[in-house]
């Protein structure tokens, strides 16, 4: 983390940690870092609360961020959706880089492969040109990534867990493979052809997605297998009220 950004999230701390004192805290977790003895440890350090309970991404059928699937669909053009969307780059990545494990190597590999195009996005290992640094709004990130084919997602700690960036590419149009074990309980419906076991295979099936016909039935087969496991954004809405009910009423 930028020692920058570390003082500046240390000092809002600072401020606030006072008020946790015997309070209910409910952690809304998106990142297997974020653990009930980091936060009594670190980001409450001093303070003791009532409770620490966790609701996590991995509750909800699809992940939560299935809800990010409803909301970029609604930033697709229906004129380009008649007419279709022509795809000119191999790959995208966006997103923040995790160390520690396959990951930089691998984004390395990628950037490094002259027979292949791709966009980059966000926090990227040294050397690795992007196009951006790290856009926020999906409207302006929705545009620098509708021309990609596919992507590659990547887990951090726990490879039963899932990240937003798959459910992301499906609604964006582009078809998110998968590294080597990424959800070993398979909560997202993932084929075996989505699975990679190193950069040689992602740039062999980089290059079958060239061919426009397989690109789409491939897209259109890795769209409907994650519908069959995501949530409408009401049953979204009604497991979250359910679920922070019941933690509140828990520690009445």
């Amino acid at each position: 983390m930028n020692p920058k950004d570390l003082e500046k999230s240390e000092s809002h701390m600072e401020k606030i940690r006072p008020y946790f004192k015997d309070k209910k805290v409910i952690i809304f977790r998106s990142d297997r870092g974020d653990t009930k003895e980091l936060y009594l440890n670190q980001t409450l350090k001093g303070v003791t609360p009532k409770s620490i309970d966790i609701i996590d991404e991995t509750d909800f059928s699809g992940n939560i961020h299935g809800m990010k699937y409803h909301f970029i669909q609604t930033l697709i053009n229906p004129l380009a959706q008649m007419i279709g969307i022509k795809k000119t780059v191999d790959f995208a990545y966006w997103g923040r880089m995790k160390h520690g494990n396959d990951r930089e190597k691998t984004i390395r590999q990628i950037w490094k492969d002259k027979d292949t195009t791709k966009t980059m996005i966000g926090g990227m290992p040294s050397g690795v040109q992007r196009v951006s640094p790290w856009i926020k709004d999906w409207k302006e990130l929705y545009p620098k990534l509708v021309t990609a084919r596919c992507t590659l997602c990547f887990n951090w700690l726990d490879q039963t867990a899932t990240t937003s960036r798959y459910p992301e590419a499906l609604s964006v149009g582009m078809i998110p493979f998968v590294w080597q074990n990424y959800d070993e309980n398979n909560t997202y419906n993932i084929d075996n052809w989505q699975r990679i076991a190193d950069y040689d295979m992602l740039k062999n099936k980089m290059m079958q997605l060239r061919n426009q016909s397989t690109f789409e039935t491939k897209l259109k087969q890795y769209r409907d297998n994650y519908k069959q496991k995501l949530l409408s954004k009401e049953e979204y809405f009604k497991l979250f009220s359910d679920k922070m009910n019941l933690l509140l009423d828990i520690h009445n």
